[in-house]
C-alpha cells in the first residue's frame, strides 16, 4: 500500500464521500489540496505504521448525494438529491411531473432505510435543519451550473441504446 507508511486493513469508522479520494490521495503525498475542493482528507483519520491510534478519529459533516439526468436522450425525467448527517438520511424525489416526494431515515435504527419517518417528523426543529441544508445545497447546485440539464442533451444511436440496455444500464 501506498504510502508505506500507512497500517494496512483499516477502515474509517465515520462516513465518507467519494469526493474524499482525491484531497486524500493529496494529503498523503504531502501536497495541499486547493481551497476551493471539494471533500476532505481522511489521511488524519488512518493510522500510521508505529502509530496505535489515528490523529483525528470521527468526521463530523453533511454528506450529500445526487442522482439524475446527465443530459442523455433516454434518461428518465425526474432526479434525487440526499442529504446524510451521520444519524439520518433525508431524500427529495423530484419526480417528472413536477411534485417532490421526501423520505426521512433514522440510520441507527433503521439502517436498511426500510421505514419512511418523514410524515411523522416532518416539524421537528431537527428535520426542519436538515431539509434546509438540503434546499440550501440544490439551491447553491443550480446557481453554480444553472443549464446542465438543458445544454448537455445527448443522442446515442439506436445500436449503443441496444448495448446499454442489454447491460441493464437503460429501459
Amino acid at each position: 500500500m501506498y504510502p508505506p507508511r500507512i497500517e494496512a486493513g483499516q477502515r474509517i469508522a465515520t462516513q465518507v464521500s467519494l469526493l474524499d479520494i482525491f484531497p486524500t490521495v493529496l494529503g498523503l503525498a504531502g501536497k495541499k489540496a486547493p481551497q476551493k475542493i471539494q471533500g476532505t482528507s481522511l489521511a488524519p483519520y488512518m493510522r500510521m505504521k508505529g502509530s496505535t491510534q489515528p490523529t483525528r478519529t470521527e468526521v463530523r459533516r453533511n454528506i450529500f448525494a445526487e442522482l439524475g439526468p446527465l443530459g442523455f436522450e433516454w434518461e428518465r425525467d425526474f432526479y434525487r438529491k440526499a442529504l446524510r448527517d451521520g444519524k439520518y438520511k433525508l431524500i427529495y424525489s423530484y419526480l417528472a411531473d413536477g411534485s417532490t416526494t421526501k423520505e426521512l431515515y433514522e440510520l441507527s435504527s433503521d439502517p436498511e432505510e426500510k421505514v419512511n419517518v418523514y410524515e411523522a417528523r416532518k416539524d421537528e426543529k431537527k428535520v426542519r435543519e436538515l431539509e434546509a441544508r438540503l434546499e440550501s445545497f440544490v439551491r447553491e447546485g443550480i446557481a453554480y451550473n444553472p443549464t446542465f440539464r438543458t445544454k448537455n442533451r445527448i443522442k446515442l444511436d439506436e445500436g449503443t441504446q441496444e448495448r446499454l440496455r442489454a447491460l441493464g444500464y437503460i429501459d
